[in-house]
């Protein structure tokens, strides 16, 4: 006896005339773009920061400081709060002099910010600036996002799904909760809730773009899918060839659910769709496609770096780095860099210390660990040690302009010759320690 296959979920009474699984990819893809429209791959090109546009915050006034101006920068309405976060740009350079977060002035070395500023408006008195301490960093830009950000949970409420791909964690949320064909906008935010892709109503037509710097993790396929299953009438104002290869992934993931539900057979024992018609969707599959790789939940967690910890024969120079590096040279992979040089009294100072924002504390952590190993105390005065944040760094203590480390924290010794092991496997002449230095030298330039 011929055991016919049940759906596994319950089958839905009717479907709407659009629904994506009961019409063939050339029906689908008319569907979506009646007029045939294609545009160059540029069209519809967008970066983190234009999706991110609000980030950028308010121009409020200027401060003058000595000889030099500053651009004071906040939040729409900042100046009308009692105690505003602010950013202070140099206003010839377009650098970052300073962050005013939460009562606390994160301020670079090499400037000083003003105590009060004129704004824009010619009518408003000058306003006061106040804070409560001062904390003298190496990279101001760094708390730029939590000073200015716009909180985007709070402009997209409606969390739809979080979900992991390539090893990144992404959450994709909507402004509205879902109402069908009303085509309201949803985006998909980054680890650190940045709109990284974003989809939209354009003037009737639908425009998905996803940030240049996410091209390739399938983020288009991810923002289609919930897009046209919340909006199933929406048609696009023209396709770019990655736009119109996301709709029809969009479109394959929706017939294999189908086909995994057991509905096609259904539909077919009912006889409220024809075999032959079954066979013709069917047939637009892509065979070497799989099923979605969009899970439900996050499989697992981001990718973490496989962290190697490069130490010179003279115990000066170190370069944290990403065991990637080794054989792609992008200097994204690396994470940090330093090198100590002598006072001439002998006092051991770093004179370069270099890190991404995320990986401070190791690597200052590092930096001391090598002193340490070496007998030194580090002499961290203005001049002419680099800024060392050491602040929140476990078993640092600071005497005077100096900084030991009460305890081993790190063992470096260990780490160090680990990476020289595992470096010459690949690497039997050594030219990597120059790619190393040289990449992280220019990378910090």
């Amino acid at each position: 006896m011929t055991r016919r296959r049940n759906p596994t979920t319950p089958l839905p009474v009717a479907f709407p005339p659009t629904e994506p699984a009961l019409l063939t990819a050339k029906e689908f893809l008319d569907l979506r773009n009646p007029d045939d429209k294609m545009h160059p791959s540029s069209a519809y090109d967008a970066s983190l920061k234009t999706l991110n546009w609000r980030d950028e915050g308010t121009l409020l006034g200027y401060g003058v400081e000595g000889r030099r101006k500053y651009l004071v920068i906040g939040k729409f309405g900042a100046d009308e709060a009692e105690r505003p976060n602010l950013v202070f740009k140099d206003e010839e350079t377009g650098e970052v002099a300073a962050v005013l977060l939460d009562g606390t002035l994160y301020q670079s070395r090499f400037h000083t910010i003003p105590d009060e500023y004129r704004p824009t408006r010619p009518d408003k008195p000058h306003v006061a600036v106040r804070w409560d301490a001062v904390r003298e960093v190496k990279y101001p830009d760094q708390y730029l996002d939590r000073a200015l950000r716009h909180p985007v949970q709070e402009e997209y409420p409606y969390l739809l799904q979080r979900v992991t791909l390539k090893g990144e964690p992404f959450e994709v949320r909507a402004k509205e909760k879902p109402r069908a064909d009303r085509r309201d906008t949803l985006v998909v935010l980054d680890r650190d809730k940045r709109i990284a892709a974003s989809g939209a109503d354009e003037w009737g037509a639908t425009l998905l773009q996803v940030a240049t710097e996410y091209r390739g993790k399938g983020l288009g396929r991810l923002l289609a899918k919930f897009w046209y299953d919340i909006n199933p009438s929406s048609t696009s104002g023209g396709f770019t060839a990655a736009g119109r290869a996301n709709a029809l992934a969009a479109w394959e993931d929706r017939v294999r659910d189908f086909q995994a539900r057991g509905w096609y057979t259904e539909l077919v024992r009912e006889g409220r769709l024809p075999a032959a018609r079954v066979r013709s969707i069917l047939a637009g599959l892509n065979k070497r496609r799989g099923t979605s790789p969009i899970p439900s939940a996050p499989a697992a967690g981001p990718e973490r770096p496989d962290l190697r910890f490069f130490v010179d024969e003279d115990n000066v120079s170190f370069v944290v780095y990403d065991a990637r590096f080794l054989q792609d040279h992008d200097e994204k992979h690396l994470l940090g860099y330093g090198f100590f040089r002598d006072r001439p009294n002998g006092d051991t100072f770093l004179y370069r210390l270099e890190y991404a924002p995320a990986y401070r504390d190791l690597v200052t952590s590092v930096a001391l660990q090598l002193a340490r190993d070496n007998g030194d105390k580090v002499y961290i005065a203005a001049k002419p040690s680099d800024v060392v944040e050491w602040e929140g760094v476990p078993h640092v203590r600071k005497r005077g302009d100096y900084l030991t480390l009460t305890k081993d924290v790190f063992p470096l010794k260990d780490a160090a010759k680990l990476e020289r092991l595992l470096r010459k496997r690949t690497d039997p002449h050594g030219e990597m320690e120059y790619l190393l230095l040289e990449g992280a030298e220019a990378k910090w330039a």
